[in-house]
Protein backbone atom coordinates (compact mmCIF):
# COMPACT_ATOMS: atom_id res chain seq x y z
CA UNK A 1 0.00 0.00 0.00
CA UNK A 2 1.24 3.43 -0.85
CA UNK A 3 0.69 6.92 0.03
CA UNK A 4 -0.25 10.18 -2.22
CA UNK A 5 2.99 10.86 -2.13
CA UNK A 6 4.76 7.85 -3.17
CA UNK A 7 5.68 6.41 0.51
CA UNK A 8 5.52 2.74 0.74
CA UNK A 9 2.58 2.47 3.66
CA UNK A 10 2.08 -0.89 4.26
CA UNK A 11 2.98 -4.79 2.69
CA UNK A 12 0.82 -7.91 2.44
CA UNK A 13 1.42 -11.25 1.51
CA UNK A 14 -0.96 -14.09 0.55
CA UNK A 15 -0.65 -17.51 1.83
CA UNK A 16 -2.60 -19.80 -0.72
CA UNK A 17 -1.38 -23.17 0.43
CA UNK A 18 -0.09 -25.13 3.27
CA UNK A 19 3.85 -24.19 2.88
CA UNK A 20 3.26 -20.52 2.53
CA UNK A 21 0.76 -20.67 5.56
CA UNK A 22 2.92 -22.42 8.27
CA UNK A 23 5.80 -19.52 6.63
CA UNK A 24 3.25 -16.32 6.85
CA UNK A 25 2.07 -17.97 10.58
CA UNK A 26 5.44 -18.65 11.65
CA UNK A 27 6.27 -14.80 10.71
CA UNK A 28 3.25 -13.60 12.93
CA UNK A 29 3.97 -15.27 15.47
CA UNK A 30 7.07 -14.26 15.61
CA UNK A 31 6.78 -10.79 14.99
CA UNK A 32 4.09 -10.25 17.91
CA UNK A 33 6.55 -12.01 20.23
CA UNK A 34 9.34 -9.52 19.38
CA UNK A 35 6.91 -6.67 19.73
CA UNK A 36 6.82 -7.67 23.33
CA UNK A 37 10.36 -7.31 23.67
CA UNK A 38 10.64 -3.91 23.30
CA UNK A 39 13.71 -4.02 20.87
CA UNK A 40 15.71 -0.42 20.82
CA UNK A 41 18.46 -1.60 18.63
CA UNK A 42 16.66 -2.08 15.52
CA UNK A 43 13.16 -1.80 13.98
CA UNK A 44 10.65 -4.46 13.04
CA UNK A 45 7.33 -4.84 10.76
CA UNK A 46 4.03 -4.92 13.30
CA UNK A 47 1.83 -6.89 12.68
CA UNK A 48 -1.86 -5.23 11.01
CA UNK A 49 -3.69 -7.72 9.89
CA UNK A 50 -3.60 -11.38 9.58
CA UNK A 51 -6.51 -13.43 8.70
CA UNK A 52 -8.41 -15.54 6.17
CA UNK A 53 -9.63 -13.72 3.00
CA UNK A 54 -11.38 -15.50 0.21
CA UNK A 55 -8.37 -16.76 -1.89
CA UNK A 56 -6.40 -17.76 1.19
CA UNK A 57 -4.59 -15.94 4.59
CA UNK A 58 -3.69 -12.68 4.42
CA UNK A 59 -0.44 -10.89 5.98
CA UNK A 60 -0.48 -7.02 6.10
CA UNK A 61 2.26 -5.56 7.98
CA UNK A 62 3.31 -2.26 8.36
CA UNK A 63 6.54 -0.90 7.19
CA UNK A 64 9.86 1.92 7.38
CA UNK A 65 11.45 1.42 4.07
CA UNK A 66 12.04 5.07 2.58
CA UNK A 67 12.36 6.59 -0.68
CA UNK A 68 16.25 6.54 0.91
CA UNK A 69 16.92 3.52 2.82
CA UNK A 70 19.76 1.24 1.17
CA UNK A 71 21.37 -2.25 1.95
CA UNK A 72 24.73 -3.29 2.24
CA UNK A 73 26.67 -6.04 1.93
CA UNK A 74 28.97 -5.45 5.11
CA UNK A 75 28.30 -6.32 8.75
CA UNK A 76 28.37 -3.81 10.82
CA UNK A 77 28.34 -2.90 14.76
CA UNK A 78 24.21 -2.12 14.44
CA UNK A 79 23.68 -5.62 12.39
CA UNK A 80 26.10 -7.17 15.65
CA UNK A 81 24.21 -4.80 18.51
CA UNK A 82 20.37 -5.65 16.90
CA UNK A 83 21.13 -9.70 16.53
CA UNK A 84 23.05 -9.34 20.52
CA UNK A 85 19.39 -7.73 21.77
CA UNK A 86 17.53 -10.38 20.54
CA UNK A 87 19.67 -13.31 21.34
CA UNK A 88 20.50 -11.34 24.76
CA UNK A 89 16.66 -11.29 25.62
CA UNK A 90 15.65 -14.70 24.07
CA UNK A 91 18.25 -17.16 25.33
CA UNK A 92 18.28 -20.11 27.50
CA UNK A 93 20.90 -22.34 28.31
CA UNK A 94 20.40 -26.01 27.49
CA UNK A 95 22.02 -29.12 27.49
CA UNK A 96 22.60 -29.39 23.60
CA UNK A 97 21.97 -32.99 22.77
CA UNK A 98 18.49 -32.19 24.54
CA UNK A 99 17.61 -29.71 22.91
CA UNK A 100 14.76 -29.08 20.13
CA UNK A 101 16.85 -27.60 17.63
CA UNK A 102 18.97 -30.79 17.36
CA UNK A 103 16.36 -32.96 17.92
CA UNK A 104 14.39 -31.16 14.51
CA UNK A 105 17.95 -31.57 12.59
CA UNK A 106 18.46 -35.23 13.77
CA UNK A 107 14.59 -36.23 12.16
CA UNK A 108 15.11 -33.82 9.21
CA UNK A 109 18.21 -35.63 8.27
CA UNK A 110 16.91 -39.46 9.09
CA UNK A 111 13.74 -38.66 6.61
CA UNK A 112 16.09 -37.56 3.96
CA UNK A 113 17.67 -41.57 3.83
CA UNK A 114 16.61 -42.29 0.35
CA UNK A 115 15.18 -39.02 -0.80
CA UNK A 116 18.50 -37.50 -1.60
CA UNK A 117 22.11 -38.59 -2.78
CA UNK A 118 23.78 -41.41 -1.11
CA UNK A 119 26.66 -38.89 -0.47
CA UNK A 120 24.71 -35.77 0.59
CA UNK A 121 22.82 -38.22 2.86
CA UNK A 122 26.37 -39.20 4.55
CA UNK A 123 27.70 -36.01 4.69
CA UNK A 124 24.91 -34.84 6.74
CA UNK A 125 24.73 -37.74 9.36
CA UNK A 126 28.00 -37.37 9.61
CA UNK A 127 28.26 -33.87 10.39
CA UNK A 128 25.91 -34.39 13.07
CA UNK A 129 27.72 -37.29 14.93
CA UNK A 130 30.74 -34.41 14.96
CA UNK A 131 28.23 -31.97 15.87
CA UNK A 132 27.06 -34.37 19.18
CA UNK A 133 30.59 -35.86 20.08
CA UNK A 134 31.69 -31.70 20.70
CA UNK A 135 29.30 -30.18 22.15
CA UNK A 136 26.29 -32.28 22.77
CA UNK A 137 26.90 -32.95 26.96
CA UNK A 138 27.82 -28.76 26.45
CA UNK A 139 25.15 -26.46 28.29
CA UNK A 140 24.23 -23.95 25.05
CA UNK A 141 22.33 -20.40 25.03
CA UNK A 142 19.83 -20.91 22.37
CA UNK A 143 18.17 -17.70 21.38
CA UNK A 144 16.12 -16.43 18.68
CA UNK A 145 16.92 -16.29 15.20
CA UNK A 146 16.50 -14.81 11.89
CA UNK A 147 17.11 -17.37 10.06
CA UNK A 148 17.73 -15.32 7.04
CA UNK A 149 19.81 -12.68 7.85
CA UNK A 150 21.15 -11.43 4.47
CA UNK A 151 21.36 -7.62 3.28
CA UNK A 152 18.20 -8.05 1.22
CA UNK A 153 16.47 -8.39 4.23
CA UNK A 154 17.67 -5.56 5.91
CA UNK A 155 17.24 -2.00 4.93
CA UNK A 156 19.20 0.97 6.61
CA UNK A 157 17.61 4.34 6.66
CA UNK A 158 19.70 7.12 9.08
CA UNK A 159 21.89 4.74 10.95
CA UNK A 160 18.78 2.83 11.84
CA UNK A 161 17.83 -0.67 10.54
CA UNK A 162 14.49 -2.24 9.75
CA UNK A 163 14.79 -6.23 9.63
CA UNK A 164 12.34 -7.75 7.49
CA UNK A 165 10.75 -11.44 6.49
CA UNK A 166 10.51 -13.09 9.30
CA UNK A 167 9.18 -16.34 8.34
CA UNK A 168 12.32 -18.46 8.68
CA UNK A 169 12.97 -17.35 12.13
CA UNK A 170 13.29 -20.16 15.19
CA UNK A 171 13.14 -19.85 18.53
CA UNK A 172 15.52 -21.90 20.96
CA UNK A 173 18.36 -22.06 18.15
CA UNK A 174 22.36 -21.80 18.22
CA UNK A 175 24.55 -19.22 18.77
CA UNK A 176 26.20 -17.46 15.82
CA UNK A 177 23.98 -18.99 12.94
CA UNK A 178 22.61 -15.07 11.66
CA UNK A 179 26.14 -13.97 11.56
CA UNK A 180 27.31 -16.70 9.65
CA UNK A 181 24.73 -16.82 7.46
CA UNK A 182 24.84 -13.07 6.38
CA UNK A 183 28.79 -13.83 5.74
CA UNK A 184 28.41 -16.84 4.03
CA UNK A 185 25.72 -16.52 1.97
CA UNK A 186 26.15 -13.35 0.71
CA UNK A 187 29.60 -13.91 -0.18
CA UNK A 188 27.96 -17.25 -2.05
CA UNK A 189 25.94 -14.66 -4.09
CA UNK A 190 28.44 -12.13 -4.78
CA UNK A 191 32.32 -13.98 -5.07
CA UNK A 192 33.04 -15.91 -8.26
CA UNK A 193 32.76 -18.87 -9.58
CA UNK A 194 36.61 -19.50 -8.81
CA UNK A 195 36.82 -19.09 -5.42
CA UNK A 196 37.80 -22.17 -3.77
CA UNK A 197 35.37 -23.48 -1.38
CA UNK A 198 37.31 -23.54 1.61
CA UNK A 199 38.09 -19.43 0.99
CA UNK A 200 34.54 -18.80 2.37
CA UNK A 201 35.38 -20.12 5.76
CA UNK A 202 38.81 -18.55 5.92
CA UNK A 203 36.67 -15.48 7.76
CA UNK A 204 38.61 -12.03 7.81
CA UNK A 205 39.78 -10.15 11.07
CA UNK A 206 36.77 -7.82 10.96
CA UNK A 207 34.40 -10.20 10.42
CA UNK A 208 36.13 -11.89 13.24
CA UNK A 209 36.25 -8.56 15.79
CA UNK A 210 32.30 -9.27 14.97
CA UNK A 211 31.63 -12.68 15.87
CA UNK A 212 33.91 -12.01 19.24
CA UNK A 213 32.18 -8.85 20.03
CA UNK A 214 29.18 -11.16 19.95
CA UNK A 215 30.30 -13.95 21.50
CA UNK A 216 30.93 -11.85 24.31
CA UNK A 217 27.83 -9.87 24.70
CA UNK A 218 25.59 -13.16 24.22
CA UNK A 219 27.98 -15.34 26.67
CA UNK A 220 28.34 -18.00 23.54
CA UNK A 221 31.24 -19.48 23.83
CA UNK A 222 33.43 -18.75 20.47
CA UNK A 223 35.83 -21.52 20.61
CA UNK A 224 33.17 -23.47 19.27
CA UNK A 225 32.47 -21.67 16.66
CA UNK A 226 33.81 -24.07 13.73
CA UNK A 227 30.77 -26.99 15.51
CA UNK A 228 28.14 -23.79 15.07
CA UNK A 229 29.57 -22.97 11.44
CA UNK A 230 29.15 -27.02 11.14
CA UNK A 231 25.59 -27.35 12.29
CA UNK A 232 24.51 -24.00 10.47
CA UNK A 233 25.65 -25.46 6.76
CA UNK A 234 24.32 -28.58 7.95
CA UNK A 235 20.76 -26.98 8.96
CA UNK A 236 20.43 -24.93 6.06
CA UNK A 237 21.30 -27.83 3.26
CA UNK A 238 19.29 -30.17 5.29
CA UNK A 239 16.22 -27.62 5.51
CA UNK A 240 16.46 -27.00 1.61
CA UNK A 241 17.10 -30.69 0.31
CA UNK A 242 14.25 -31.53 2.25
CA UNK A 243 11.53 -28.44 0.60
CA UNK A 244 13.44 -29.09 -2.86
CA UNK A 245 12.63 -32.84 -2.85
CA UNK A 246 8.99 -32.51 -1.74
CA UNK A 247 8.29 -30.46 -3.83
CA UNK A 248 10.42 -29.69 -6.86
CA UNK A 249 12.87 -32.85 -7.17
CA UNK A 250 16.02 -32.69 -5.03
CA UNK A 251 18.22 -32.58 -8.27
CA UNK A 252 17.19 -29.12 -8.85
CA UNK A 253 18.96 -28.16 -5.92
CA UNK A 254 21.97 -30.42 -6.30
CA UNK A 255 22.73 -28.89 -9.48
CA UNK A 256 22.71 -25.30 -8.07
CA UNK A 257 26.56 -23.84 -7.95
CA UNK A 258 26.26 -22.00 -4.08
CA UNK A 259 24.74 -25.05 -3.10
CA UNK A 260 27.40 -27.36 -4.41
CA UNK A 261 30.06 -25.25 -2.75
CA UNK A 262 28.04 -25.87 0.89
CA UNK A 263 28.35 -29.08 -0.20
CA UNK A 264 31.87 -28.71 -0.35
CA UNK A 265 31.85 -26.80 3.00
CA UNK A 266 30.84 -29.46 5.03
CA UNK A 267 33.24 -31.84 3.23
CA UNK A 268 35.78 -29.37 4.15
CA UNK A 269 34.68 -29.21 7.81
CA UNK A 270 33.91 -33.08 8.04
CA UNK A 271 37.92 -33.27 7.40
CA UNK A 272 39.59 -31.00 9.06
CA UNK A 273 36.92 -31.31 12.35
CA UNK A 274 37.85 -35.14 12.38
CA UNK A 275 41.42 -34.64 12.33
CA UNK A 276 41.15 -31.39 15.25
CA UNK A 277 38.96 -29.79 17.37
CA UNK A 278 40.93 -26.99 17.29
CA UNK A 279 38.97 -23.79 15.54
CA UNK A 280 40.56 -23.72 11.35
CA UNK A 281 39.23 -20.32 10.70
Amino acid sequence: AMGPNGDILAYGKLAENEQTYKLLKNEVDILNYLASLHLTKAAIPKVLFWGAISNGNLLIQSTEKKLTSYRTHRLTNLHIDFLVEIFHKTAKKQKFKESKCLQELEERVRVLKGRVSNDWFNILKRSIEIIVNNIGNERIPLGLCHGDFTPWNILNSKERLFIIDWEFAKQEFVPFYDVLHFEIHTNLVLKSNKESPKMFLHFGKKFMNFVTKYAYLTNSNISFLNIFTLFYLCDYCSFYLDITERYWGHQNIEKDRAFAIRQKLLEYMILSLSKSKQPFW
